[in-house]
């Protein structure tokens, strides 16, 4: 926090109280009378625990109503101390009272050294339980139990600030009681306010502070943001500030909540807040010498209640980005900030409020912000991009948006509809290059809609060649493209080259560094493949496959990806129940009423699975189901097929299948140089110059 700065720079106030703090007619807080104010000893330690007061043993100073246990003793005092008097503060605010009274300072004194304070609760039911806690934690006597930092007490105010907002913001009748915008800050005060018209009275007693009547919800969120402007202020005076030092940075996942629905799920809650998120994503990944975490990285996050500093330390990065969506009738309120993780200090926040449907440029702005907080020199070229907008129409944004939700969920229906939303917004702006590559990436996922490849990938060709014909700089159109070198036209120098220019256009698109990983694993470059996919699938590290899956299962449990890639990797542990196990759940979560047997490669991964496990009748009753599923129009991999017969010892039989899945363009010829399962074929000379055939010969 800012407080935690001042303290960092040395700086102890000791007589933090209602008195030292005053509203002006303006707006702006100020806060009085650091006459006992002392720098600390400098050390080299940079804990705030460990920065000393140079007061002498046994000299007293401060106010009595407000001094802390330790300085009531007479004893050294840290930063610690500040914390408790602020303590004080806001329960005064809260109660109208404060904690510890007596006739005489000495007696106001001996109950801050040995009586508790009476539960806010109590004087007051309608006051947060959680605030109470974080009162109670900055009044605990025994410093080492208090809030050790001002950092912590800051982030803990600032989480509870923002929920008391959306409650009030739920309430429609209620308007809101503060702004904060630019560095000018307003306030309603609850139950105490110092201005320049009312000074304070001089108190020590319970009865000092009149309670005012004012809802209680606001009153603890006023007394929440008077707490946040002290700390602020008192940094703002004494901490000489130094250039921001941020080389890595991390955007969480947006949250987003419905006035009227609460915590709303579904698509038309998240295409607008992975929308953000993503867009922002993108926007940074353009400035030089940031790093920016990918959407895959940082999206494991999305539907979790966690603090941005823990978040940013399993990252490992310097600042994080935060943000929470409110949505009150067709008005959004959006709430942003940027924390520095490694000093707990707040290095930009803003508050915005627009229409939905004039959402177009936000993630712009909030990226071209978060650049200045950075304090980062921007080239012009850059400053372009941060600001560059791919269409002018707010409905055919709307619908890319949407449209890239459905197709990050990977399911035949899922596919369907993002292709009707993109084909949507091409209507609306047949200049939206965006759009194109969307088209594109849908088709080139031609398996998951069982569409043979010969017409699913000259349909994702042409879309990302449109893509590039109107904006040849984009990421999104070249990854596209690199993937239909590589998974249908077997252009391995070629695809390599496409992944490479997207990265170079945009090093934070996530798509972009999964499917180079897929490419690079292919090419038996697995250390490299890991870097850019963080997986352990493709370089046989089973047991770390098979714990990383495990620990993805619980987060969606019917997934039946995630089922087939566990059965891949018991199936080469050899425990082959387990495998069979996990595809044949694979197979029943990929039913629709479509597919009403199951997705066919789901199918052919169970057959293989009998096969090695002894159950040779099991193997040949998937391929007949196999076969009459292709015979209804379905369509069927026939490399799916060779590897049954490839696992069934049959080897005539799965070259034969092998050479339908070469006339057919069989995607999943990409993994003929490192597929375990044909371990068993690889001495053979068909399989050599099937190698050759699709430029795979070493």
């Amino acid at each position: 926090s800012a407080l935690g700065a001042a303290h960092q720079a040395g700086i102890v106030h000791r007589d933090v109280k209602p008195e030292n703090v005053m509203l002006r007619k303006d707006g702006y807080v100020k806060v009085l009378d650091f006459g006992l104010a002392r720098p600390t000893e400098r050390h080299e330690v940079s804990m705030e625990a460990a920065t000393l007061v140079n007061t002498e043993i046994g000299m007293i100073v401060g106010t009595a109503s407000y001094m802390s246990p330790e300085q009531a003793r007479g004893q050294r005092v840290d930063p610690r101390s500040d914390i408790f008097s602020l303590g004080m503060v806001i329960y005064e605010m809260l109660a109208g009272r404060s904690p510890f009274i007596g006739a005489t300072n000495s007696d106001i004194v001996a109950s801050i050294l040995k009586e508790d304070p009476p539960r806010l609760t109590d004087l007051s039911p309608d006051i947060p339980a959680e605030l109470e806690r974080v009162v109670n934690r900055a009044l605990t006597k025994d410093k080492d139990q208090r809030y050790q930092t001002a950092g912590e007490l800051l982030s803990d105010l600032k989480r509870l600030k923002q929920n008391l907002d959306f409650e009030i913001q739920k309430d429609s009748s209620v308007r809101a009681d503060s702004q904060v915008s630019g560095g000018a800050v307003t306030a309603a005060m609850p139950a105490r306010a110092f201005t320049a018209d009312h000074p304070p009275a001089k108190s020590t007693s319970a009865s000092a502070i009149a309670p005012v009547f004012v809802p209680r919800r606001h009153l603890a969120r006023n007394a929440i943001l008077i707490a946040l402007l002290v700390i602020a202020l008192l940094a703002y005076l004494y901490y000489p500030r130094k250039p921001q030092s941020v080389e890595s940075i991390a955007v969480l996942p947006f949250t987003y909540s419905n006035s009227d629905q609460g915590s709303a799920q579904g698509p038309e809650a998240n295409w607008l807040s992975d929308g953000i998120t993503e867009s922002i994503i993108n926007d940074l990944s353009h400035v030089p010498n940031l790093k920016v975490i990918a959407r895959s990285s940082v999206f494991r996050y999305k539907g979790q209640n966690i603090d941005p500093q823990r978040a940013g330390s399993e990252l490992k990065v310097r600042a994080v980005v935060s943000g929470r969506i409110v949505q009150i009738g067709d008005t959004l309120s959006i709430q942003t900030e940027l924390v520095d993780v490694q000093n707990q200090t707040q290095l930009w926040g803003e508050k915005y409020r627009r229409k939905v449907t004039d959402i177009i440029d936000l993630p712009e702005d909030i990226s071209r912000e978060i650049s200045e907080g950075l304090k980062l020199e921007l080239s012009g070229e850059t400053k372009k991009q941060l600001v560059k907008r791919y269409t002018a129409n707010p409905q055919a944004y709307e619908l890319y948006w949407k449209g890239r939700y459905h197709w990050n969920q990977r399911k035949p229906e899922d596919i369907n509809q993002a292709i009707k939303y993109f084909q949507e917004a091409i209507k609306l702006d047949p200049q939206y290059a965006l759009v194109y590559s969307g088209l594109a990436d849908c088709y080139v996922l031609g398996g998951v809609l069982q569409m043979p490849p010969k017409e699913a990938m000259p349909l994702a060709m042409d879309a990302a060649r449109r893509a590039l014909s109107i904006d040849d700089q984009l990421a999104e159109a070249h990854t596209s493209l690199a993937k239909i070198k590589l998974s249908y036209e077997w252009d391995w120098p070629g695809a390599e080259a496409e992944f490479k220019k997207a990265i170079q256009l945009n090093p934070g698109y996530a798509t972009a560094h999964q499917w180079y990983g897929v490419y690079l694993s292919e090419m038996g470059r697995h250390e490299e493949s890991i870097r850019e996919r963080t997986t352990a699938q493709g370089a046989r590290r089973y047991d770390e496959s098979i714990q990383h899956l495990q620990s993805a299962l619980p987060k969606d449990p019917n997934y039946s990806d995630t089922y087939w890639s566990l059965g891949l990797a018991y199936e080469q542990k050899r425990v082959y129940a387990e495998a069979i196990a996990a595809f044949q759940r694979a197979v029943d979560l990929s039913k629709t009423s479509e597919a009403t047997e199951g997705k066919p490669e789901m199918l052919a991964a169970l057959g293989h699975a009998y096969a090695l496990g002894g159950k040779q009748a099991d193997a040949q009753a998937m391929i007949d189901k196999l076969a009459k599923l292709a015979a209804a129009r379905t369509y069927v991999s026939s490399y799916g097929v060779a590897l049954i017969y490839v696992a069934l010892t049959q080897k005539d039989a799965a070259f034969q299948w092998f050479e339908r899945a070469f006339q057919e363009r069989d995607e999943n010829f990409i993994h003929l140089k490192v597929d375990p399962r044909l371990d068993p074929i690889r001495s053979e000379p068909r399989f050599q110059q099937l190698l050759q055939r699709v430029n795979l010969a070493s």
